[in-house]
């Protein structure tokens, strides 16, 4: 079953609107809900998940960074950061007072660590050799969306060709339910026609980072 965040592709939703000179932030609290999930969101509870479980009407009517901030209410009440009446009323404390000041975390320490995580990764251990090279054609797998997964549900069951080999890293499928498998990651290039058909521009290509157990060979299966 397709679930409301996998609709790329999809008829309905009209056009992408592209913001001139669009800032990184539009108001100060997406930097400050921007500053919560790398600190709390990634190293508490699976973030993509969590936002992929918002109720489909909030999810469609929600902003980027909204989405991201109830996925955070939705995690830290789920871990038992706080509970769902704290988090009532702090809302409705807030409400009645807008001046009031907000609670800050000054930790230099934590502030230390979240930018070496995030700036500083390294290439999980993977045995083996990569199975494809550039140039290798290659057909993608179709996969059950019932599960957190990072191929989109227009790339699924469709023929492209290896672009570019980018390095190891975690399965983010399987690396969400705390497993980890690494393995080598592809940016596969389709032709617009194959992702959207016959109403898709002309010499148009599609490039998309894909893990290899989203990959076959045509032929395979």
């Amino acid at each position: 079953m397709r679930r409301v965040h996998d609709v790329g592709g999809t008829p309905g939703f009209g056009p992408i609107g592209i913001e001139k000179d669009e800032p990184v932030f539009h108001e100060e609290w997406e930097g400050r809900v921007f500053g919560m999930m790398t600190t709390i969101g990634h190293r508490t509870f699976p973030m993509r998940p969590t936002i992929e479980s918002i109720e489909p009407q909030t999810y469609l009517t929600s902003s980027y960074y909204e989405k991201w901030l109830i996925a955070l209410e939705i995690g830290s009440v789920q871990n038992g950061t706080f509970s769902a009446d704290e988090l009532r009323d702090r809302v409705e404390y807030h409400r009645q007072h807008p001046d009031a000041s907000v609670s800050q975390n000054h930790d230099t320490d934590l502030a230390r660590s979240t930018w070496h995580d995030r700036y500083s990764q390294r290439s999980p251990k993977y045995d083996g050799d990569p199975t494809f090279t550039v140039g290798d054609p290659v057909l993608t797998r179709n996969i059950d969306p019932s599960e957190h997964t990072r191929i989109p549900r227009y790339a699924q069951g469709k023929q492209g060709v290896v672009h570019a080999l980018r390095g190891v890293y975690d399965l983010l499928d399987l690396k969400v339910q705390g497993v980890r498998k690494p393995e080598p990651v592809y940016t596969v290039g389709f032709d617009a026609r194959e992702l959207w058909g016959g109403e898709a521009e002309l010499s148009q290509r599609i490039y998309i980072d894909l893990w290899e157990s989203y990959l076959l060979r045509p032929g395979s299966t």
